[in-house]
């Protein structure tokens, strides 16, 4: 499995748009990681807190993309940029979406799944980065250029579950560390059932070969579609 590296890299929006131009959050079921260490401040410069309680990635200067399921029925949303500690926004950044574009497929079932294609474009009037005024961390996260092989490492973060089915929210951004599995290898290691076509999997692999998935030791985790 390749290593995690230290020091992730930030974007321009040539970097991930090489062509360019100009709710209420419903419950889910889907597995996802809980857990994960504390971080520093501005570890994190593309996350944003959304303030109907959603995480979201700077992906442009002007765009954030988040979870379909958080953009359901909002007119607008507010964003906290470089935001670190939710219960202490002072330092934050605070903006208002000017559009939100709500994948079409998502709450259809042409693919099969009326939960798949979850992901939510929101639109800023202005740069983020531009308006940053109070010496906030923003920064533009990299895209993918390509699907994600198996085995690959990788980071999480965000504001959310510290234990499972609890209902205990992080204050501030947790990360952890996980390597992108194989929908084959997921399947056969873990008890998630059947995968959507969109879910990615994630976790860490059953290193000693004893074939104990998550049903009894937590090692194999789907990342709610994004």
């Amino acid at each position: 499995m390749d290593s995690i590296v230290t020091g992730l890299k930030t974007c321009a929006n040539k970097s991930n748009f090489i062509k360019e131009s100009d709710s209420r959050k419903k419950q889910k079921k889907n597995a996802k990681i809980i857990g994960g260490v504390t971080t520093f401040e501005n570890d994190w410069p593309w996350l944003v807190y959304l303030e109907m309680g959603c995480g979201g990635t700077i992906i442009h200067e002007e765009w954030v993309l988040t979870a379909a399921h958080c953009c359901e029925g909002e007119k607008t949303i507010t964003a906290r940029f470089g935001e670190y500690n939710t219960e202490d926004d002072d330092e934050a950044l605070t903006m208002t979406s000017s559009q939100i574009f709500i994948h079409p497929e998502y709450g259809q079932k042409s693919d099969g799944d009326p939960d798949n294609s979850d992901w939510c474009l929101i639109k800023f009037g202005e740069s983020i980065l531009q308006a940053n005024d109070n010496d906030v961390s923003t920064q533009i996260a990299c895209l993918p250029s390509g699907p994600i092989d198996h085995g690959e490492a990788c980071w999480v973060a965000g504001w959310g579950d510290t234990e499972y089915d609890s209902g205990k929210y992080s204050d501030v951004i947790l990360s952890a560390g996980v390597n992108i599995l194989g929908p084959d290898y997921c399947q056969k290691y873990s008890n998630i059932g059947k995968l959507n076509i969109d879910d990615i999997c994630a976790g860490l692999p059953d290193f000693d070969g004893d074939g104990d998935g998550l049903s009894r030791t937590p090692r194999i985790f789907l990342i709610d579609k994004r």
